[in-house]
């Protein structure tokens, strides 16, 4: 019989398994994380764009509410009420100076415009033309109505002379609860843009062109846009310039290799698209945004991978050292019991069972059969033993002599 030679072990055959199948989740994981990185990407984008369209949102509904409060305000003074209820411009025109002062002395917003109407919604005093009084608004400025038919104030989105701007409209009511007319704070878009490119964005304020009320060929204008801003971020513009708005996707977004740009409708009172929004960030931003995603993604695959080679290597490691143990226990016992076999030793010593698993198993198996294998042996001396006595009573010529130990034994 051909001599059996070991050419590997059972902890070496089982760590090869181990490496394989680790092997095999490292492939798998790695397409999975190229898919998901595809698919970040994209939501990247999408969050980008939303977060942009948030910002832009919050930034009008801020503007809004601050107009609001000083329309509020001029709507409540007593100075105010007394000259539109007396009739008095002059004395209105002193009171909006004075407040005017007060707004650009403790407020951030410099440049707010204030126009008082009369109750029949004709101009009784506007701040920064003194002269222009007294012409009808009713048929082009819906806000100044609802306010006079409702007596509630309201903010809104309407066309001016240069464009778009923010409106903050206050009923006027005297002291006994009578309206006497309506106030608007008339606010701009440039205290926004500002307060954006300190952030390292660019904003672009978009009238539809085919609602301007004059002087089309005095303003700037991109496409069919007319620009409502007096800050305007000429490379911005320029980048904005080259797009073809059809090409925006569903988010409304259009991109280029140096532009990340998203569009946001703007609506008047009756949710009536007006113009757009276009808010932009260079693409070395937005890929920043998508860097930071890559890298803590990144950082948990190498988690990943370290744990799960910490993991390999801390199985590999105890499994060899319990099978290595386990067969050393084992192969001694064995040996015993071939001694014990082989009339080397006369007797078997059980092996002591520490651990209740297949080694075990092995070695309960073996103590098992030592022992059956003892008592078969003591048997077999038994019956050899009376046959030497028999047999020495016989040569003396005694034969009623009888053998009456027994043996499974067939050779015995």
């Amino acid at each position: 019989m051909e001599k059996f030679q070991k050419d590997t072990s059972l902890a070496a055959k089982i760590n090869k398994y181990i490496l394989g199948i680790a092997g095999g989740m490292l492939l798998v994981g790695s397409v999975y994380v190229h898919f998901m990185l595809s698919h970040t990407e994209d939501e990247t984008d999408k969050n980008t764009a939303a977060t942009l369209k948030a910002k832009i949102t919050e930034a009008e509904e801020a503007k809004k509410s601050v107009a609001l409060a000083i329309a509020v305000t001029v709507a409540s003074n007593s100075e105010v009420v007394s000259a539109l209820e007396t009739n008095d411009r002059e004395r209105a025109i002193v009171a909006l100076n004075n407040l005017g002062a007060s707004f650009k002395n403790g407020t951030p917003y410099k440049n707010v415009q204030v126009h008082i109407h009369t109750k029949d919604i004709k101009s009784f005093v506007r701040d920064w033309k003194h002269s222009k009084f007294g012409d009808d608004l009713s048929s082009f400025r819906e806000s100044i109505v609802k306010v006079s038919q409702t007596k509630k104030p309201l903010t809104a989105i309407e066309v001016g002379v240069a464009g778009l701007v923010l409106r903050g409209i206050a009923p006027i009511m005297t002291k006994s609860g009578e309206y006497i007319g309506s106030v608007e704070a008339i606010m701009g878009y440039n205290s926004i843009i500002k307060e954006f490119k300190k952030q390292k964005m660019d904003v672009l304020v978009l009238m539809d062109g085919k609602i301007a009320v004059d002087k089309p060929d005095e303003v700037q204008k991109v496409g069919d846009f007319i620009i409502s801003q007096k800050e305007i971020d000429k490379a911005f513009l320029a980048e904005f310039a080259k797009f073809d708005l059809k090409e925006a996707t569903e988010q409304n977004v259009l991109e280029s290799s140096s532009a990340f740009v998203v569009l946001e409708p703007i609506k008047d009172l009756n949710n009536k698209v007006i113009g757009q929004y276009a808010v932009g960030i260079s693409r070395e931003k937005a890929e920043e945004i998508f860097s930071d995603v890559v890298s803590l993604v990144m950082q948990m695959v190498l988690f990943g991978v370290i744990l799960l080679s910490v993991l390999v290597f801390v199985v590999s490691v105890i499994s060899k050292k319990l099978i290595n143990e386990a067969l050393v226990t084992f192969n001694v016992k064995f040996n015993d019991f071939v001694d014990f076999l082989s009339y080397k030793t006369n007797k078997y010593v059980p092996a002591k069972i520490v651990v209740k698993d297949e080694f075990g198993e092995l070695l309960n198996n073996l103590n098992e059969v030592a022992l059956i294998q003892d008592m078969k042996l003591k048997e077999d001396m038994r019956v050899i033993g009376e046959i030497v006595l028999v047999t020495d009573k016989v040569e003396q010529g005694i034969y009623k002599c009888r053998i009456h130990a027994s043996s499974n034994n067939p050779m015995v």
